[in-house]
């Protein structure tokens, strides 16, 4: 299905000048069944029902299943997935939509054969399209279209009928294509035929806007070893998680260790190269850089870094976790040398907490998006930085208004962390739409205890489009749904949709930490324990240490009520250290639900006799009612410093 809302009646176009092409960049050359040494048209049947595939709908892909002993360009591969737009695809599957790439294009979807790559549809009533997939012969897998109509608009929304279909043969690593009956035009002719490698500018394109006849077959046939050209193509593979996905994390967690995947897709072992990698604001500079030495890496091997120097959030921000590898001087590929990946700092002591993906509405600068027909929805997957979180309400930044949408939240618990449980559904009825952000309560709260949710915006007629932006970074978190099918958004590398959500921070059944050193003074350490969870607590252990050296440790019985604090003056006191020194203290808790807040550490400088010294000075002192009054032994009083900082503090003698 288009996203354009345009439709050109067209003559079908058949021309056939040509009955061979090639060879591409690597060596692949093909022919056709009107060549005199062209393959003959031979349809293999597979049509019984253990072999019917299901899932397929309108602009959608589904896999992947599982193939062996089946070598494409100069790798082999080990599943595939299967598009509705009359194409398979191989490694990281990518949805492929209208407008249809030509070929070889080295954005976008790569690593992928296209017999009629075109806007099909697998939907409407009585739709009698069809796929089979027969894996299961050691000399070649088969996948067919049978009866596939093209989209349309208007109903039925499908037309005309097409059966084609795939062979890969293990023995000798060709390809045939084969078109059985064709029939039928599709919008504005939008077809390719063709083939892509993993490294998307090499590969072989057959025709494009040319629909092909019936009982005819083109075979593609790759290089012996002897003639295929040497590859080298070293890629950014992914920083993070192995689809390069935007992540959330609280500014108020641990530091984050950066990740990286270095890929040699080539033919070629390469040697010692440089891996860069960086975290940089939105519209700043880089706050983090690494740059290490990779000694070299084989043919169709990858490699995983862990960075030395890590990311603290502190600072509530979109930020851009860039990698990068140079030194490869031979590489023919410099599209795929740098990968991106977006996080995004949250600051998780906000009452409500607000999660999106997209950066700034009033800045987009893109026409908002919507499906011809009005049945058409985008899709966004989040996933919180703590738990258990409380989803309370989705957010949507529509551009035209006119038509009412659903707003629908699903659970990650269908396959493989698909789209599953439907959890709440809102209709929102067109005259309480505005444009701009949109809130829409849940019906009733949900928790979150681990994974994320979908959150789907549905369109309920023409005249409404969503919020989008092509601002980098790019969460690639995005999905279209269409006719209840979901699938990766065609352009999800590339835009972002203005839909967020509210959720609220619930706190932890046992959670306490040190929330304070209150003073440390002639060898005596005092801190605060405060209690954030849900339960009293009793029975448990705080320590402290003096720049990591010797460990003191203390139980304390005395119970602990939820959301309350309690001083505790360690009985052994600090002794043997001097000069500037951290000090830090923490609880230990065997059934503590999150650590991140249990330690707490100060410097400071301490002479010989214990003295110590502040490296700031003091504006004022003031009691609990924030009353300005002189230092006082055994009551709770705030010092004010001149850099800004107040401290709490219990001074005993």
């Amino acid at each position: 299905m288009k996203k354009l809302l345009l439709l050109l009646l067209c003559v079908p176009i058949f021309v056939w000048g040509q009955t061979s092409g090639g060879p591409d960049y690597y060596g692949y050359t093909w022919v056709d069944s009107y060549d005199s040494i062209g393959p003959v048209y031979n349809w293999v049947d597979i049509e019984v029902p253990e072999n019917l595939v299901s899932g397929l709908g309108d602009d959608n892909i589904i896999g992947s299943f599982p193939i062996s002993n089946f070598s494409y360009y100069w790798y082999n591969v080990l599943s595939v997935s299967i598009g509705s737009n009359g194409y398979i695809s191989f490694s990281n599957p990518q949805n492929i939509a209208s407008p249809f790439p030509a070929i070889p294009t080295a954005g976008g979807a790569n690593d992928f054969i296209a017999p009629l790559l075109s806007d099909l549809s697998f939907t409407g009533n009585n739709n009698p399209g069809k796929c089979y997939l027969d894996n299961h012969s050691p000399d070649s897998t088969i996948i067919s279209y049978v009866d596939v109509p093209f989209w349309q608009q208007a109903n039925p929304q499908y037309t005309g009928s097409n059966t084609f279909q795939i062979i890969l043969c293990h023995i000798d690593s060709t390809i045939v294509f084969q078109y059985k009956s064709m029939s039928g035009i599709t919008n504005a002719n939008d077809i390719t035929i063709g083939i892509e490698s993993v490294a998307g500018s090499i590969g072989l394109e057959h025709s494009q806007n040319i629909y092909p006849p019936s009982l005819y077959s083109i075979v593609f046939t790759p290089p012996s070893l002897s003639n295929a050209a040497p590859i080298t193509d070293v890629a950014a593979n992914w920083n993070d998680n192995e689809e390069n996905k935007g992540i959330f994390l609280s500014g108020q967690g641990d530091d984050y260790v950066m990740i990286s995947n270095v890929y040699n897709v080539g033919n070629q072992n390469v040697g010692q190269f440089n891996l860069t990698s960086e975290i940089i604001p939105l519209f700043s500079t880089p706050v983090v850089s690494n740059n290490i030495t990779i000694n070299g890496l084989n043919a169709n091997h990858d490699t995983t870094i862990s960075f030395p120097f890590v990311f603290s959030p502190t600072n509530v921000n979109t930020y851009t976790f860039l990698s990068q590898h140079t030194g490869v001087t031979t590489d023919i590929n410099p599209t795929n040398n740098i990968i991106e990946q977006e996080i995004i700092v949250l600051d998780t002591t906000q009452s409500i907490i607000n999660l999106c993906y997209a950066n700034n509405l009033v800045a987009s600068t893109l026409s908002g998006i919507n499906w011809s027909g009005g049945n058409g929805g985008i899709g966004v997957y989040f996933e919180p930085s703590f738990y258990p979180a409380k989803l309370i309400s989705s957010n949507f930044g529509i551009d035209l208004t006119g038509s009412s949408f659903t707003a629908k939240i699903y659970d990650d618990d269908g396959p493989n962390g698909e789209a599953g449980t439907l959890i709440d559904s809102v209709f929102v009825d067109s005259l309480s739409i505005v444009s701009g952000w949109n809130n829409v309560p849940l019906n009733s709260p949900y928790i979150i205890n681990d994974g994320g949710v979908y959150v789907l915006w549905y369109m309920d007629g023409n005249s409404i489009s969503l919020e989008r932006e092509n601002i980098s970074p790019i969460s690639r978190q995005t999905y279209e749904v269409l006719s209840g099918y979901w699938s990766t958004y065609r352009d999800y590398q590339t835009e972002d949709f203005f839909i967020s959500i509210d959720l609220q921070k619930i706190p932890f059944l046992e959670d306490i930490g040190v929330s304070s050193i209150l003073n440390v003074s002639n060898g005596a350490v005092q801190i605060e324990i405060s209690n954030y969870g849900i339960n009293n607590v009793n029975s448990f252990n705080v320590s402290y240490s003096a720049n990591g050296g010797n460990l003191v440790s203390e139980n304390i019985s005395s119970n602990l009520l939820s959301g309350n604090n309690m001083n505790y003056l360690f009985s052994t006191p600090l002794t043997s250290v001097s000069g500037q020194v951290e000090i830090c203290s923490w609880t230990e808790y065997p059934i503590d639900m999150q650590n991140n807040n249990d330690t707490t550490c100060i410097t400071t400088t301490i002479l010989s006799d214990n003295i110590i010294i502040e490296n700031k000075e003091i504006i004022k002192v003031v009691d609990i009612l924030g009353r300005e009054t002189k230092e006082k032994e055994s009551e709770l009083l705030f010092y004010i410093y001149d850099d800004g900082t107040v401290e709490k503090k219990i001074i005993i003698e």
